[in-house]
């Protein structure tokens, strides 16, 4: 049976769903709202102006914030200004449940000084702490006695951020844990239409999450999070994303983040132990130890990982290049392609070596993708590695195009090579990889669910005789890319 992710935002449930439900499920969690926390305001709701740009003083953030209640709203949309520069320290937050509600459009920003050791938002209250509309840039946490998290925005609650760009952001903490280089949350994140990049962790302790970590789960939407590092020698989770719970990923991107400094940092884009969910999404350009584009941890019996119209590529590891699956996998329209890893290298079991899809104790099924091209590299020649893993675990469903496998697949499985273009905006929202003529993946695959392809709305999921295998279909009218057709 066809099955996918089980519950929605923060759940957690055995109980396996069929495709349909996750399908639902994505195409629902347009703004991906979190109740998980929600807590009550003891007094009616208040909108405190913001109604100038210094750091503290009569009419500043710092003294709307400290004049708060519980729930209340900070408003910075009247500003003339555009820049709010902290030069003597992050805005502490005590209130449960706080708003704060920029003009959007990138016509703000909340500054630290990057060397000064303090992050922008540092929140205590609990409940939900909402960034709206507000850039945030240059924060620094750094602890030398204990554990250091969030290098712009921490709350101990839980944290949806909404059209913002967040970036240059760190967290130092010595030998102590590291936690959400940009942004980090004791409860779940929720992110939509928000950039997160250029940001990390330095620690010879535990560090999680380069540019995002949720202690309960990540939601993110119409988002990116992209060149953040794990930088430690100690053990590393998440280079670009650590999710505590469940991931959900739509229509983002999240490409080019590292995690590969010490011996066993897993997941070079994200780590995740809940149930992951991927849609209309590309993972990218990650590296890691383990895991270079996913790396999807099993920390209870019944979990999945459900992947609709994506792409992963281009990602690199020591072992399992592209994606590391725990959980029971199900691969819908999708394309694993180009995911690499050297062929010779010594990692313990457990941790199944391969270049594309690494298989770690679970079932799997695939329903039109691709996965091919991923390499394992040798000294003297390189190998294709595109389906492997410890154990021996059987991939079911239909009309796929698989080049070499190490588990048994299903017997329609296409070995040709699927001509594949190089990771490229061919239009959407995210990259993706065009199907070249003579692809022996064009009309071969099954729409299933989707009536677009991993692009979106414009983009048909049928053209043709038939849809296309895997993440991009292909259109036969179509004679240049350049605006002559």
């Amino acid at each position: 049976m066809i099955t996918a992710i089980a519950g929605a935002a923060g759940a957690r449930t055995g109980r396996l769903r069929p495709l349909a439900a996750a399908f639902a499920l994505a195409l629902a969690l347009e703004s991906a709202p979190n109740e998980a926390k929600t807590t009550h305001a003891t007094s009616a709701p208040t909108v405190q102006v913001v109604s100038n740009c210094s750091d503290s003083g009569s009419g500043s953030l710092r003294d709307a914030v400290d004049n708060a209640s519980d729930g209340d709203t900070i408003d910075l949309t009247q500003l003339q200004c555009s820049v709010i520069s902290l030069s003597t320290g992050a805005i502490l937050i005590g209130v449960t449940g706080l708003t704060l509600e920029g003009p959007g459009n990138h016509q703000l920003m909340i500054q630290g000084f990057g060397n000064s050791g303090f992050g922008i938002l540092y929140d205590l209250g609990g409940g939900t702490l909402t960034v709206d509309g507000v850039d945030i840039s240059f924060g620094a946490k750094y602890r030398s006695d204990n554990a250091a998290r969030g290098g712009c925005i921490y709350t101990n609650g839980d944290l949806q951020v909404n059209d913002a760009h967040i970036y240059a952001c760190g967290v130092h903490a010595n030998t102590y844990p590291a936690y959400g280089g940009a942004i980090a949350a004791a409860g779940t994140v929720t992110m939509m239409n928000t950039q997160i990049d250029l940001c990390g962790l330095t620690t010879s302790g535990v560090a999680k999450g380069g540019g995002v970590f949720g202690g309960e789960g990540v939601f993110m939407s119409y988002s990116s999070v992209s060149g953040c590092r794990v930088a430690t020698t100690g053990r590393g989770y998440g280079g670009g994303v650590y999710s505590g719970g469940d991931l959900f990923v739509k229509y983002s991107t999240i490409a080019d983040n590292e995690n590969d400094e010490a011996t066993y940092n897993d997941g070079g884009g994200t780590f995740s132990r809940g149930n992951a969910t991927v849609y209309w999404s590309t993972i990218s350009g990650n590296r890691a130890k383990v895991g270079g584009g996913l790396y999807m941890a099993a920390s209870t019996t019944g979990l999945t990982a459900t992947f609709g119209e994506s792409t992963i590529s281009n990602n690199y590891a020591q072992a399992a290049g592209g994606v590391r699956s725990a959980p029971s996998i199900f691969l819908y329209n999708s394309t694993i392609a180009f995911n690499s890893g050297p062929r010779a290298y010594s990692i313990p079991i457990g941790y199944a070596p391969t270049a594309g899809l690494s298989l770690r104790g679970a079932s799997a099924f695939a329903l039109s993708t691709i996965i091919a091209n991923n390499v394992a590299h040798g000294a003297v020649a390189d190998d294709e590695e595109d389906v492997g893993g410890d154990l021996s675990i059987p991939v079911g469903g239909s009309a796929n195009l698989i080049m070499s496998s190490d588990q048994p697949v299903p017997a329609d499985t296409i070995t040709d090579d699927p001509r594949l273009a190089p990771l490229a905006d061919n239009g959407g929202l995210t990259r993706t990889h065009e199907l070249l003529s003579g692809s022996p993946a064009i009309d071969h695959g099954n729409a299933g669910l989707f009536t677009t392809d991993q692009r979106g709305s414009g983009f048909p999921r049928v053209l043709g005789n038939g849809a296309d295998i895997g993440a991009f279909e292909s259109d036969p009218d179509v004679i240049f890319r350049n605006g002559f057709d």
